[in-house]
């Protein structure tokens, strides 16, 4: 599922994370036994960190390989101190006793 998110991840944006969540819920969770289920708190922790990462090669490739404006990277650079300071603020809020209380 990997391999297909990261080819729709080129034309879409955000195809692995999506696929990875997908194949854990409706595929992975299906053919193991109850007691191997993975949570949705598990599953959406990992499409963050597979999003991080794809994020992180796409902007390596793409400055080694290609011109990056400098609005692109002003936009980038306005963003990743909120994503770096929220998600794990995020993370800290949605623990397992909260997710019970936010459902």
């Amino acid at each position: 599922s990997a391999l297909v998110g990261g080819f729709v991840t080129a034309k879409l944006g955000s195809g692995s994370d999506s696929m990875a969540y997908i194949f854990g819920s409706l595929v992975y969770n299906n053919l193991v036994p109850a007691s191997r289920r993975l949570p949705e708190s598990t599953m959406t922790a990992s499409t963050v960190i597979v999003m991080a990462t794809m994020s992180f090669v796409v902007v390596g490739v793409r400055m080694a390989t290609d011109h990056v404006s400098r609005e692109v990277i002003l936009c980038w650079a306005a963003a990743a101190p909120v994503v770096a300071i929220g998600a794990p603020t995020g993370a800290l809020v949605l623990g397992p006793s909260a997710e019970i209380a936010l459902r």
